[in-house]
């Protein structure tokens, strides 16, 4: 898998890995965050 790869290249896919995964979770938590107010407006009225 990393046989013929320097370091800053492996540092460099690990990089991009975590950008990929925090854009990820941001998306998740948006969309959480956007269901749990309806719900609460929806035990509201």
């Amino acid at each position: 898998m990393y046989t013929n790869k320097t370091n800053e290249d492996r540092f460099e896919e690990l990089e991009n890995k975590l950008t990929e995964i925090r854009k990820l979770s941001l998306g998740t938590l948006l969309l959480a965050k956007e269901l749990w107010k309806d719900k609460l407006k929806q035990k509201l009225v």
